[in-house]
């Protein structure tokens, strides 16, 4: 597939989240997306739909953390 191709050209690391109850955009498709990705990382929050970020504070502070940690890496 081309996208697939696309996708596992990332060679930044990632941060792939969403909500364990998405009917959008299912769980599954996000570990769909990070799996080609080297230094992708999944975090799916629990009891939560498309509007995660929202509902889970801590959402802003798992996006820093993960900043500091890969600052200046490339996988």
């Amino acid at each position: 597939m081309r996208c697939c191709k696309r996708v596992s050209a990332i060679d930044a690391p990632a941060f792939v989240a969403n909500g364990d109850s998405d009917p959008m955009i299912l769980p599954h498709y996000s570990y769909l997306l990070a799996g080609p990705i080297p230094s992708a990382q999944v975090k799916i929050y629990p009891d939560s739909a498309h509007g995660f970020l929202f509902q889970h504070a801590e959402f802003a502070a798992d996006v820093d953390e993960f900043l500091e940690a890969t600052q200046g890496k490339a996988a």
